[in-house]
């Protein structure tokens, strides 16, 4: 829902509730490495607004959600596919990723 390609605007209600729930370590939540796959799906779609939301979704949980995010972000295979994707990227979003990385 956060990162709908409907939203005129983000959904901070909806991304607070995702960093909410991250944060909780509850074993039957979401894990960080399973949310952080979740957003690098939406960080790689083709639609630039899902992208941008995709984006503003990891930035909120690196802010937000701890080392357990923060370690799973750090991982060789993410950073490759974030940089590889700035390589590739032709519209607004990529001086975002770029200030990101």
């Amino acid at each position: 829902q956060s990162t709908s390609s409907g939203n005129l605007e983000p959904d901070w209600a909806s991304i607070m509730t995702l960093c909410d729930l991250l944060k909780r370590r509850d074993k039957n939540m979401v894990s960080a490495k399973g949310a952080v796959a979740l957003i690098k799906q939406k960080i790689l779609d083709k639609n630039e607004t899902v992208s941008l939301y995709g984006l503003l979704v990891l930035e909120a949980c690196m802010k937000n959600c701890g080392s357990r995010i923060h370690q799973e972000v750090c991982e060789r295979h993410f950073l490759n596919d974030l940089r590889d994707l700035s390589r590739v990227c032709h519209f607004a979003g990529c001086c975002d990723l770029w200030v990101f990385i």
